[in-house]
């Protein structure tokens, strides 16, 4: 096998690299196969003629295919990804985020009216509670939030 001339930390790297690729054809082939959803603070739009969107897809199908037999060649073996730690770190992201944007810290982009604030903060405060919740949820036993938070259980 190729792996064999490369150093542990080299295979890492260029597994890291190509890993990045896959994960970027696989969200493109999604994009370009299923219809476009509305999100409530974003409209996604894919402008393509239908034959342009299949030659894509065609192109992004045999890239993958290439790309399984160069990784097959290298002998560079696949790890477990589990969703849930995906989905942990995602919410534990929002979470910081919300926690970023309470009406004490908007007010350093300019006044900020009380009222608004009183509005703001009780909402953002429960989006990121549940933000939290969500993570704590499909992590095992919470430990990749405690991580993130530096919470204490």
């Amino acid at each position: 096998m190729d792996s064999d001339c490369l150093t542990p930390a080299q295979q890492r790297a260029l597994r890291a690299s190509l890993l990045s690729f896959e994960k970027a054809l696989r969200s493109a082939l999604e994009h370009l196969s299923q219809p476009v959803q509305p999100g409530i603070l974003y409209r996604r739009s894919l402008r393509l003629e239908e034959t342009e969107r299949r030659a894509l897809q065609e192109q992004i199908q045999q890239t993958l295919h290439d790309l399984e037999t160069f990784v097959g060649r290298l002998g560079l073996e696949a790890v477990d990804e589990p969703l849930e730690r995906t989905i942990a770190a995602e919410m534990s992201l929002c979470w910081e985020s919300l926690q970023e944007s309470t009406s004490s810290r908007l007010r350093a982009y300019g006044e900020l009216p009380p009222a608004l604030a009183r509005r703001l903060d009780p909402a953002l405060e429960e989006f990121a509670r549940s933000a939290l919740e969500i993570a704590r949820r499909v992590s095992s036993n919470g430990r990749i939030v405690r991580e993130i938070t530096n919470e204490e259980v």
